[in-house]
């Protein structure tokens, strides 16, 4: 059994890419209901129960938060205030949102990786065609 405080990050797989994952934040009971905030692909950030994000995400991790009280609360009032936000997949997704309210870094590690990757391989394809060019 864990111990989650609000505050709190879950991250999970995505359903069909493992190497991508999803990152929601953890708000504490709200009407009655532990719930938590995610940034949701064509739907932005919204609040919604954490069982329902735990039948979603079975495989989820918990990532606690190392933060005092006043530092969980801010992040609660920020999560909340987000609500209604737009999901833009390269500069507020998922875990932009996270970053954002827990440590006021608006920034993807995963996005980032991934277009230094594709960066990677399209500066290659113009070395190989410059090389060929060049024979």
């Amino acid at each position: 059994m864990i111990t989650i405080h609000a505050g709190d990050r879950f991250e999970s797989p995505k359903q069909n890419a493992n190497f991508i994952t999803h990152h929601v934040l953890f708000v504490g009971v709200v009407n009655g209901i532990y719930q938590i905030v995610e940034n949701q692909i064509n739907i932005g950030v919204r609040l919604i129960p954490f069982d329902t994000f735990q039948k979603e995400h079975p495989n989820f991790t918990h990532i606690p938060f190392h933060g005092d009280n006043e530092a969980r609360k801010a992040v609660v009032i920020k999560a909340l205030n987000s609500i209604g936000k737009s999901y833009k997949l390269l500069s507020y997704n998922c875990e932009t949102f996270a970053n954002d309210v827990q440590f006021g870094t608006p920034i993807s590690y995963q996005v980032n990786k991934i277009l230094k990757g594709v960066g990677l391989f399209l500066g290659g394809l113009i070395i190989i065609k410059g090389i060929r060019n060049n024979l």
